[in-house]
């Protein structure tokens, strides 16, 4: 039988590594909100479309994950996407069809709304970024891939080109549908 001040030692040494778990994984979500958040503004800059007449501000709407929002507007503090500033804000997957942005991130938890929010936004200029499965074969036009400690991406220029959407050629070589 364990002495009661080791029951003690035990209890708290379990605690502290179950506390220091989810700040570990916590700080590795911020770490891939980050990373996430750069290539948005940075893929961002490589896509030409008319954006014009719109606000004078680059917003990226983002669904699913809202901590996305406050690390997205720490990573764009001092960026800007077409000579605009980019602010991250939450965008309701079911007002879609009335977005009035220049991009979305859909979250890997927004998996099963991408198919309508992509219906819903098939005619907009808005460039879509998306985490989930199959993203751009499932008409997404940026698809964001973890690859372990790295991060790449795929480009569907079909959909993006239906809205009047070009992306540079320094991004399409790992193009879906040219």
């Amino acid at each position: 039988m364990m002495h009661p001040s080791a029951v003690k030692t035990v209890c708290a040494i379990i605690l502290a590594v179950g506390v220091l778990s989810e700040q570990t994984a916590a700080s590795s979500r911020d770490q891939v909100r980050r990373v996430v958040s750069l290539y948005v503004v940075t893929l961002s800059n490589h896509a030409a479309w008319e954006i014009a007449g719109r606000e004078d501000v680059f917003l990226v709407g983002v669904v699913g994950d809202p901590g996305m929002i406050e690390i997205g507007n720490q990573i764009a503090k001092d960026k800007q996407v077409h000579g605009r500033p980019v602010k991250f804000v939450a965008a309701n997957p079911n007002q879609a069809a009335s977005w009035e942005l220049h991009a979305v991130f859909l979250d890997l938890s927004a998996d099963k709304q991408v198919d309508g929010i992509l219906r819903a936004v098939a005619d907009k200029p808005i460039l879509t970024f998306g985490m989930v499965p199959y993203f751009v074969r499932r008409g997404g036009m940026i698809g964001l891939v973890p690859a372990g400690r790295k991060m790449s991406y795929e480009v569907n220029t079909v959909p993006a080109a239906r809205v009047g959407i070009a992306f540079s050629p320094k991004i399409t070589g790992s193009s879906v549908g040219r």
